[in-house]
């Protein structure tokens, strides 16, 4: 890399705020490592630091499926419910996914993420695909699910004696030498702290998302842990694969390069090759003219950038951020992994972009501008939906609730949601609640209540009712707060308690998609008798336009269980 690679990354992490990032370059065979700011708890960022790379993953899913093409288990064009015995797209779809449909995420299913209550199992999630509403036809249109790598890491055990697992780290972890990469990070000392940038850019330290009581599920999509050091292995692994591939033995001047391939490497080229090809256009335009039109291959994505190809993907989770992109044209590529969300995907974009620039010696681009632009833009977006959101449960309402406040509060079951607690959001009101409910809110309450607000709170009003849903999910979820807008149509956000971590005692609050989800009771002879959610689902970027466009539907259906 050029001598002012690592004053660049230095700058960067202070521009952001950032607190660490590792970077890791090849090139044509040769590694250089690039480190920067703490790994918290008094360390130094470096090449060893465990991270996790969240929907980096994915494509080491798409290579673990690829084992079982190699070993003659299956094929890409296999059906998958020739291989899931009950697997199916809900009936509404019509097509039959084979395995490149779910890895390319081209099934018509948006994410669905919030359908994945604690204790759930990888086989129940498989199983409740066919429940689930989807969002656009069968191949219609890109769709990002992390369900469908569920069920695609599901062929593991399926189809071989492993758990998923312990098949990645015996078969391509430990053979490609990613001796501190698993799904459940070691206790070396080596495992970052994992910290949140908030809108207003200000940091604070947060217990990174590890999966542990939820890893079965979230294993395949975004489970694996790892370091720089590890990564660089995986993608060169990758650059040498493709270019293995794309250039046959018969071709005498590749002779040497595929004679040279190690013998450990998992997958065969083809293989490789497989899963960096385009399968499905992403609906992601080039943002600016120096780049083209992204598409979707099996847990990667293509594009180009001034001219050159390269193959690339992005991860973010709590606590984490990263970035990988390569080229086997120019024999590169880079890692870059921090321990930030919010801003830690931004870094990582720029760090690899600029790697990129160096590496294919093409004009330097102020990426740290473009992207400052592109954050202002979104926290001025978020700014616009708060205010409409505030807006409209501020607004006087043309139609009262239909029933006393207490008519709402109870228990509400979904057939894949699973269930959903409407609760009292006022403590002085448990009095007039049942028993089994003023225990629940009342543990509810209490987390509330010693939890510090940090970041945007969600809208609220002195005059209408607002109820609290006590849904703990995925990602540290653990409610909904919904304020009436008009009759029984209310506006709600999503709720995180993030727990002490290290010298912070007390538990933080946050909120995401604030006054974006919509929440209607439905009401019948005089009793509530379920309630619909919409704005929650996650569809693809053309179906959420059409969303926008047209209003947004009913997603998912919950019935009164209680009251």
């Amino acid at each position: 890399m050029k001598d002012d690679f690592q004053s660049y990354l230095d700058e960067l992490l202070q521009e952001w705020k950032l607190p660490g990032a590792a970077v890791a370059v090849y090139h044509k065979g040769q590694v250089e490592f690039f480190n920067s700011g703490t790994a918290g708890g008094g360390r130094k960022m470096d090449e060893n630091t465990v991270m996790g790379i969240a929907s980096n993953s994915k494509a080491m899913t798409a290579a673990g499926v690829g084992i079982l093409v190699d070993r003659g288990l299956m094929k890409w064009e296999s059906k998958m419910e020739d291989l899931i015995p009950g697997f199916s797209l809900p009936p509404t779809l019509q097509g039959k996914p084979d395995v490149r449909d779910l890895l390319s995420h081209r099934t018509g299913m948006p994410r669905h993420e919030n359908g994945y209550p604690p204790g759930r199992t990888m086989e129940n999630i498989v199983q409740s695909v066919k429940h689930l509403k989807p969002s656009a036809e069968f191949r219609e249109t890109f769709q990002y699910t992390n369900i469908m790598y569920i069920t695609a890491g599901y062929l593991v055990p399926k189809l071989t004696s492993h758990t998923f697992t312990s098949f990645m780290t015996s078969e391509i972890f430990k053979p490609l030498g990613m001796t501190s990469t698993g799904y459940i990070p070691n206790a070396t000392g080596q495992l970052s702290a994992g910290y949140e940038t908030l809108l207003d850019e200000s940091v604070y330290e947060r217990s990174p998302l590890r999966f542990e009581d939820n890893l079965e599920i979230w294993a395949a999509p975004g489970g694996v842990h790892s370091c720089s050091k590890d990564m660089i292995k995986w993608v060169e692994f990758l650059v040498r694969s493709r270019n293995a591939a794309l250039h046959p033995p018969e071709e005498e001047e590749n002779k040497e390069a595929i004679s040279t391939l190690p013998k450990n490497y998992p997958l065969k080229p083809e293989t490789v090759l497989q899963m960096s090809t385009a399968h499905m256009t992403s609906g992601a335009r080039g943002a600016y003219p120096e780049l083209s039109q992204e598409a979707y291959g099996l847990g990667l994505v293509l594009c180009h950038y001034q001219g050159n190809e390269y193959v690339k993907h992005g991860g973010d989770l709590p606590g984490n951020g990263s970035q990988v992109l390569w080229s086997s044209e120019l024999d590169f590529g880079v890692v870059a992994l921090t321990n930030s969300t919010g801003s830690g995907n931004r870094v990582a974009n720029s760090i690899c972009f600029r790697a990129f620039e160096d590496i294919a010696n093409v004009k330097r681009l102020d990426w740290t501008k473009r992207n400052r632009a592109e954050q202002e833009k979104y926290v001025g977006e978020i700014k616009k939906k708060l205010s409409e959101a505030q807006a409209r449960v501020e607004k006087p309402t043309k139609t009262p609730l239909s029933l006393p406040p207490r008519n709402y509060w109870g228990d509400f079951l979904s057939s894949v949601y699973q269930e959903a607690h409407v609760l009292p959001l006022d403590p002085d009101k448990l009095r007039d609640a049942p028993p089994d409910l003023k225990n629940k809110s009342a543990k509810m309450l209490d987390r509330l209540s010693r939890a510090k607000p940090m970041g945007p709170q969600p809208p609220s009003s002195e005059t209408k009712p607002t109820f609290l849903i006590d849904y703990p999910s995925y990602l540290g979820l653990s409610h909904m707060l919904v304020t009436q807008e008009d009759g029984d149509k209310f506006v709600g956000s999503w709720g995180y308690i993030n727990d002490p971590i290290g010298d912070r005692k007390e538990p933080y609050l946050t909120y995401s998609a604030i006054g974006e989800i919509e929440v209607e009771f439905i009401v019948q002879d005089g009793k509530v008798t379920g309630m619909e959610w919409g704005g929650v689902w996650g569809a693809g970027e053309a179906v959420a336009k059409k969303e926008k466009e047209s209003g947004k539907g009913v997603e998912i259906v919950f019935n009164r269980a209680s009251s």
